[in-house]
This record gives C-alpha cells, structure tokens and sequence, in this order.
C-alpha cells in the first residue's frame, strides 16, 4: 500500500542518519509475505549511487 512504502522511505532515510542501510523491507500478513526489494512495488528506493 501506498502507507507502507511512505513508512519504507521514512525509515530508510531515518537508518542511514545513524550509517545502517536498509536493504529490504517485508510486509508480512496472516497467510503472506512481500519484499518490497524484490516486487517492483517499491521502484529503485533499495538501489541508489553510493
């Protein structure tokens, strides 16, 4: 959902203040699970220019 890749920017802009980077993020339900690294829900937000 839309709340749920707002939630993925904030808090990987928020870890790499502290030097942690974020390589993925799981949604994890009652019977399923999404990386937002491997579906194209999330775009290129996991893959930046160092």
């Amino acid at each position: 959902s839309g709340s749920d890749l707002d939630t993925t920017i904030v808090l990987k802009s928020t870890l790499a203040t502290v030097g942690v980077e974020l390589i993925d993020h799981f949604i994890i339900t009652d019977d399923d699970y999404v990386s937002l690294r491997e579906s194209r829900l999330a775009g290129n937000i996991f893959y930046y220019e160092k």
